[in-house]
């Protein structure tokens, strides 16, 4: 077989190997690749296998893979939590994006969503099962009503220490009175880092 025709066929089995399932693929050098020898180069053994250390590292969202196993906000909604929405609303709302059901945190928790509520104000609560109000605080979205604003704030969890579970409840405050909370939005969160 020619020189030309190895090169050939070297150039179409690293093109192929580009196709496969990541694995890496060894090609001999051209010189040594004998006329008669037809066997595909295996892959490494050790690719794509992980240890106990690798299942720890940190995802491209930043959670590490214990935490990827609970659900987890989407991160385009974080990124732009008004995106559905027009600038200007006719009733007013609270649409959370983060966290989601389910999610599991600990230390702290980013609450990021989308309002148009009076005054811009935007109320939560962390409470336990038990009914123990563990956070009571509210944050301020870009813009009050009826101009629709993002909401971001950070909750440190450090009084939530020792609890597995609770639910975080986000509303706005009526202005008219005996008209209170409204819109509630509840999330049930896993408390604590996974064991």
């Amino acid at each position: 077989m020619s020189r030309s025709v190895l090169a050939l066929l070297s150039a179409l089995v690293l093109l192929l190997a580009g196709c496969g399932d990541g694995a890496d693929v060894e090609v001999d050098d051209v010189d040594d690749v004998d006329a008669g020898d037809t066997e595909a180069a295996e892959p490494d053994p050790d690719d794509g296998e992980t240890d106990e250390a690798e299942d720890a590292e940190a995802t491209d969202d930043g959670a590490t893979h214990d935490e990827a196993s609970s659900p987890q906000p989407d991160p385009d909604e974080v990124a732009a939590p008004c995106s559905e929405r027009d600038e200007q609303a006719t009733d007013a709302f609270v649409d959370v994006v983060a966290p989601v059901d389910g999610q599991r945190v600990h230390d702290e928790l980013e609450l990021v969503g989308c309002a148009s509520v009076y005054e811009g104000t935007v109320r939560f609560r962390l409470v336990t099962d038990e009914g123990e109000e563990l956070v009571d605080d509210f944050t301020t979205a870009e813009c009050g009503g009826p101009c629709v604003g993002e909401f971001a704030v950070t909750i440190d969890l450090a009084t939530a220490e020792g609890h597995e579970a609770a639910t975080l409840e986000v509303f706005w405050d009526s202005p008219a009175d005996g008209e209170g909370e409204r819109d509630m939005q509840e999330i049930e969160l896993v408390l604590g880092e996974d064991s």
